[in-house]
């Protein structure tokens, strides 16, 4: 369960960045080329991101490094050291 509280934490970061960017979930439906309804059930917590989608995801928003692996990498990798 911790996993899932971790992974809807993240979820909310982005969920936050998305309203201080002032983008919609429709904006990120066709960013990605997706459904509204695909990005309800990512931001939801149901699907995941893959690594591209949140490579423009990252892109779009500009977010450093850091940011992006707080956001999109699971947590068993978070002992992971980033180089920028």
């Amino acid at each position: 369960m911790q996993e899932k509280r971790g992974e809807k934490m993240k979820l909310e970061k982005l969920k936050g960045l998305l309203v201080e960017h002032k983008k919609t979930y429709a904006d990120l439906a066709e960013l990605l080329g997706v459904s509204i309804t695909t990005i309800n059930s990512k931001m939801n917590g149901k699907t995941q991101f893959d690594v591209v989608e949140a490579t423009m995801i990252s892109d779009w928003l500009g977010l450093d490094c850091s940011s992006r692996v707080d956001i999109f990498l699971h947590n068993n990798l978070h002992n992971i050291q980033v180089i920028s």
